[in-house]
């Protein structure tokens, strides 16, 4: 007989929510937005991304971006990118690479970059519109959904991924970007040298306006790549980010080496190690350990941060 197709409804975000928190517990708001991104409501794609942060105790926003595409939603995100418009290819991928909204005129700036033969075609970004691949937001043009952008680098490969990070890292063009994207470029394109220029800077950017997920991933690929005082202040920084994400236990995990490094070498300033002691304690605080709490502020010498114990309560 005939085949007949049945379309499933995504859920809805209250629907979705009660799912999350039956499966994972309570979740920050920020979580929830992100699984509803990466499976777009489809039922099917919340199972499987629910399976996987299962054994997360704590999962973040960046845990859920970190998540692969699969089942459902990489089927579509592949049918999408299968009607996209002659010619798209090389932008779509520059927005997957970038990872950001952009305006029509850096776009353009980008894809000159990349090969002058090939600039941005006029009307390429409404005919991608038009084939939901591509939505106008107040900020630029960016990918339609986080479920396209995975399934766009995955096409991409490791080595495409960084032969266009690298070429957008190095077009003199390009150097007016912000340092929070140029890191992000280092990070994807393997650049060590300009990974460790960059990152603490972006990291602090970012920090201070509350993107904490975003800094936590540029400082996890500087920490793979420093040594001696940047290691240390990196090791902070990413204790710190992982607090205020609401990881308490790796904020107490990385917080703590930090203070068994200091311990080793000796070789970390006064102020630093208090200021590793206290973010420890906070952590630890905040899993309810307080006994170790207070044995990891007495570290801290009275003198030297007298709001130590202020700050921890």
């Amino acid at each position: 007989g005939a085949t007949q197709r049945v379309d499933v409804p995504p859920l809805p975000r209250v629907e979705q929510q009660s799912l999350v928190t039956d499966g994972l517990g309570p979740v920050d708001a920020s979580v929830l937005d992100a699984l509803y991104e990466h499976t777009q409501g489809l039922p099917a794609a919340l199972m499987d991304a629910l399976a996987a942060l299962f054994d997360i105790g704590a999962p973040t926003v960046a845990d859920v971006r970190a998540l692969p595409p699969a089942g459902v939603s990489l089927a579509l995100a592949h049918a999408r990118i299968a009607r996209a418009p002659a010619g798209a290819e090389r932008l779509l991928a520059v927005l997957a690479v970038v990872g950001q909204t952009q305006s029509e005129a850096r776009l353009g700036e980008m894809m000159a970059a990349l090969d002058a033969k090939f600039p941005l075609a006029e009307g390429l970004i409404a005919r991608c519109e038009g084939t939901d691949l591509l939505v106008r937001r107040p900020e630029g043009v960016g990918l339609r959904d986080a479920a396209l952008e995975k399934a766009l680098l995955q096409g991409l490969t490791a080595h495409g991924v960084r032969d266009i990070a690298g070429r957008l890292l190095a077009a003199a063009s390009l150097n007016t970007l912000s340092v929070s994207l140029r890191a992000h470029l280092a990070v994807l394109a393997g650049d060590v040298n300009m990974v460790r220029e960059l990152v603490p800077e972006a990291g602090k950017q970012l920090v201070a306006i509350g993107s904490h997920g975003a800094a936590r991933e540029l400082y996890e690929s500087l920490l793979l790549c420093s040594e001696g005082l940047l290691h240390e202040q990196t090791l902070l920084a990413l204790a710190r980010c992982y607090h205020a994400l609401g990881e308490l236990e790796r904020a107490a995990q990385v917080a703590g080496r930090l203070l068994d490094r200091a311990g080793q070498v000796g070789g970390l300033p006064t102020e630093s190690r208090a200021e590793a002691a206290i973010a420890s304690a906070q952590a630890l605080t905040g899993l309810g350990r307080l006994d170790e709490a207070v044995a990891t502020l007495s570290l801290v010498p009275q003198d030297g941060v007298p709001d130590a114990r202020a700050r921890v309560q």
